[in-house]
């Protein structure tokens, strides 16, 4: 799954989405970090205002000013959370996924744990997987395999990397069909 898709799947469903993504993938970029926990602020405010306004509806004096401040909050917010859908969408295209007011409140309540997203999208390179314990740069001995998910190609020289000086001692792979020394 790629940041991008993270990214929107982070900031659609919230709180939950939000710390689902932060949480369970460890080769997150920081722009999918920043999204996720702007995603879990904005649930957070409109939690944390439905508190307050249900508190503040029980106040006869202050009844009146929770009444015109919920829509008005809700709306905010809401605005905000397709905001921040958009910035999610546009993932590939934008250098700063911050959108405002809950940027900077994401950076000061999750701040060390945006830093601990990589700087760089894991890529693909040389036909090699991302391997998520090398920190998102490619293994070279690991091979894309439709079949094998990104495990060690057993068609792969069990030797090393061919050196074109040196004869080479045929490999036989017991799992090939066409292998006549069975």
């Amino acid at each position: 799954m790629t940041n991008k898709v993270r990214s929107i799947l982070g900031s659609i469903f919230g709180w939950i989405s939000g710390l689902i993504v932060m949480l369970a993938f460890k080769d997150n970029t920081k722009k999918t970090m920043t999204i996720a926990a702007q995603a879990i602020c904005i649930s957070g405010v409109m939690i944390a205002w439905g508190i307050v306004a249900a508190i503040l509806l029980i106040i006869p004096i202050i009844k009146i000013i929770a009444a015109i401040l919920s829509p008005a909050v809700y709306i905010a917010c809401s605005v905000f959370w397709i905001l921040n859908i958009v910035k999610a969408c546009q993932y590939d295209t934008v250098s700063s996924t911050e959108i405002p007011l809950f940027g900077k409140m994401a950076n000061a309540i999750f701040g060390k744990v945006i830093a601990k997203g990589l700087d760089f999208e894991p890529v693909e390179a040389n036909g090699g997987a991302v391997d998520p314990n090398m920190n998102g740069q490619p293994n070279p001995n690991m091979n894309v395999n439709p079949n094998m998910n990104a495990q060690p190609n057993p068609n792969m020289n069990p030797n090393g990397p061919v050196n074109p000086t040196q004869p080479q001692q045929p490999f036989n792979n017991p799992n090939d069909p066409t292998n006549m020394n069975q």
